[in-house]
């Protein structure tokens, strides 16, 4: 009886083997967005998405809105950086604390959150009023845990905001009419054409902040971060949208070290309008600082 060397076989059948277990690790996705919260010094539970590994770039929604808004950037980044995407106290599924000094309070749960996440090196991104609080946590907390700030669209001069009667005023017709100023609001962020299912999104993400907190939010205190920019030994970047140039401007009278990129053709949602152009300019930005 002849004895056959069933040495190759055994060798095809482990390759076969290791060839469907590497298509199937192929298959799925390089990385996957990991839903956490942690609790904030007051106790206000502070939730937070996860995805991707690298160096942590944290990204800061505006007024009433969640992380949902980076949805873009998050995939674009996740490939070469730890993307940790925040829903601020009072908005998406972080829920509201009130607080005597919210401004304040939320830059503090910023603070507390570098420290939770034990980064040493984190860039910061923030829209809007989530430039602002950045400016202001870095001013007033120091910037150890800090590698650079990414300031996006944001009147941090807070040169173009109204007086405390005008802020009183808003917030009033803010609390009358809370739903078509969200939708107007939200339109209005868009130098061209919304697509219908992206705004109505928005406009029902915005519309699940909580009241309290977004018009409490509205007349925070009126203070010219470019003051505190302009002293931090940061690399400091402003994205915003030429539309907008006044803001740029007035930043960069108080901060001249401060470096611009404007985009063109787009609104104050312009990480949205036109992810590509923002894309390339923070990833120019991050090359240049070897971030």
């Amino acid at each position: 009886m002849m004895l056959h060397d069933r040495r190759p076989a055994l060798a095809l059948i482990t390759l076969l083997v290791w060839c469907a277990t590497a298509l199937a690790a192929c298959s799925k996705p390089a990385t996957e967005a990991l839903a956490q919260s942690f609790e904030s010094s007051d106790g206000a539970a502070i939730h937070y998405v996860e995805k991707g590994t690298g160096n942590t770039l944290v990204w800061i929604p505006g007024w009433t809105f969640s992380g949902m808004v980076w949805e873009e950037q998050m995939d674009a980044f996740a490939a070469t950086h730890r993307n940790v995407v925040v829903d601020p106290r009072g908005q998406g599924r972080t829920p509201f604390k009130d607080h005597p000094k919210l401004f304040e309070r939320r830059a503090k749960d910023l603070h507390e959150l570098l420290a939770h996440l034990d980064t040493e090196d984190a860039i910061l991104i923030g829209w809007s009023l989530g430039a602002e609080e950045l400016a202001f946590m870095a001013a007033r907390y120091g910037t150890e845990r800090i590698a650079a700030l990414v300031l996006v669209d944001s009147d941090v001069t807070n040169e173009s905001r109204g007086d405390e009667e005008t802020a009183a005023s808003r917030t009033q017709e803010f609390r009358q009419n809370r739903e078509a100023m969200t939708q107007n609001f939200n339109r209005s962020m868009f130098e061209g054409e919304v697509p219908e299912e992206l705004l109505q999104r928005l406009v029902t993400d915005s519309l699940s902040a909580d009241i309290e907190g977004a018009t409490r939010l509205m007349t925070r205190p009126r203070i010219n971060h470019g003051k505190a920019l302009r002293d931090l030994d940061l690399p400091i970047l402003y994205i915003g949208a030429e539309s907008n140039r006044h803001l740029t401007e007035s930043l960069t009278t108080t901060a001249p070290s401060v470096q611009t990129v404007l985009l063109k053709d787009v609104g104050h949602a312009l990480f949205m309008e036109d992810p590509e152009a923002f894309n390339a300019a923070l990833n120019t930005f991050l090359k240049q600082m070897e971030l």
